[in-house]
């Protein structure tokens, strides 16, 4: 059988349709203020510490509600707990348009991290079980079609970013905080999306009394953490996962002041970042399974080394900024492939029932990783200027992320 998904069943064919669509929806509604954020929150009465307060109590909420939502969904429905986490969503709109100044802030964004807590493993980890189960029942690998569906997730991602902040930053000038109605209109209509046509088809149901139900969820809770015990490559890719966000804390809330620092005009950043979004949607068609399957890990490794070395220094030295922008993005395009990789092998090792408890957990562990290099780089952004700090730290992502990715690699090629 041909591994693609003209061979999946007709209704997993509907279901994999109805899970992208929504999930553009979704990044388009939630994407359209991204461009402009700043300045947006500044007109709340925000100051640049006040936006720090807010990622912070975002990042909290995260990490406190991952595990939580994931238990939730491996006990009873993903579905019902997808639905809770949008209208979580909703209450974020609503609440960021009409409320102003630190507090209310505060409380919007941690209920967004709440909400992005409780997406998490949700339908997107039952598309991938019933696609597991279907190669499971035929006697073939599901891997491949894992691989794709995740990098097909990074994808349509990146596109609605880029066209969502783009359309963003135009008519914001135009409305103002009124384009949050069209948000919320979006985060409505995958409400109703998911509610009319994707079927509820969880994995256990809801036990009567809340005796049942706790015990349902210690147990859903026990299997998970077992697993992640028995499984050695699940922890390594867990390290993984959380060595990476030395690089993508860096990147993603400094990379801005990184090129201002070296003297880009401000009205270019705009370009710069459809540019690196670029490459994150270029790479997520590029497989490193595939690559790991025609050369050996030994003979990429001397040429990633040299790589990272060169793009370091050409980072650091007073070089052509175009030949910088260049540098940056290979570190850009490198991350990226790697974190595709690892949340493609996650979702592939996994059981299935303990897939949306131990998804939810590597998610806490990203955010509470992100928290500690949050703090690392402010207390470096104190002592040395940023057009130094960032180069420093995307060296130690590289080591620290190569040395994991590597071993999990070279375990899982053992097996």
């Amino acid at each position: 059988m041909e591994n693609n998904m003209h061979t999946l069943p007709t209704s997993l064919q509907r279901n994999i349709f109805v899970y992208y669509s929504v999930a553009a929806i979704y990044m388009l509604s939630i994407s359209l203020p991204h461009a402009i954020l700043t300045p947006l929150l500044i007109q709340k009465g925000l100051s640049f510490a006040d936006i720090a307060t807010i990622q912070i109590a975002f990042s909290i909420a995260v990490a406190l509600c991952e595990i939580p939502s994931g238990i939730l969904s491996d006990a009873f429905s993903r579905r019902t707990v997808y639905l809770w986490s949008k209208f979580l969503i909703i209450a974020f709109f609503l609440i960021v348009y009409f409320a102003h100044g630190l507090q209310a802030m505060t409380i919007a964004w941690f209920i967004y991290g709440v909400s992005v807590a409780f997406d998490s493993g949700t339908i997107g980890n039952e598309i991938i079980l019933r696609v597991r189960d279907h190669y499971d029942h035929s006697g073939e690998s599901s891997a491949k079609m894992v691989d794709t569906l995740v990098r097909l997730d990074t994808r349509i991602a990146t596109i609605c970013m880029i066209i969502s902040g783009f359309i963003g930053s135009f008519i914001y000038q135009q409305i103002g905080f009124s384009l949050y109605w069209f948000s919320l209109l979006g985060a409505t209509i995958c409400i109703v999306i998911i509610f009319i046509c994707f079927p509820d088809k969880n994995i256990g149901t809801i036990p009567q009394g809340n005796s049942a139900s706790i015990t349902k969820i210690k147990h859903v809770f026990t299997e998970g953490v077992r697993e992640l015990i028995d499984n050695k490559n699940v922890g390594i890719y867990f390290c993984t996962l959380a060595t990476t966000q030395i690089f993508f804390q860096s990147h993603f809330q400094f990379w801005q002041s990184f090129f201002l620092e070296i003297g880009m005009k401000q009205h270019y950043l705009g370009l710069l970042y459809v540019l690196f979004q670029s490459v994150s949607f270029v790479v997520s068609f590029v497989s490193m399974r595939g690559i790991l399957a025609r050369y050996k890990l030994a003979s990429i490794l001397p040429y990633v080394l040299c790589t990272t070395v060169f793009c370091i220094v050409l980072l650091l030295m007073p070089v052509n900024i175009y030949i910088q922008i260049f540098a940056y993005s290979i570190f850009v395009a490198i991350f990226w492939v790697v974190s595709n990789d690892i949340n493609a092998q996650l979702r592939q090792n996994l059981t299935e029932k303990a897939l949306s408890t131990l998804t939810s957990l590597a998610s806490m562990m990203t955010r509470i990783a992100s928290i500690i290099v949050l703090s690392i780089l402010s207390v470096l952004l104190h002592l040395f200027p940023v057009h130094v700090v960032i180069p420093l730290m995307f060296a130690i992502a590289m080591i620290t992320t190569l040395t994991s990715y590597l071993y999990a690699s070279y375990k899982n090629a053992n097996c």
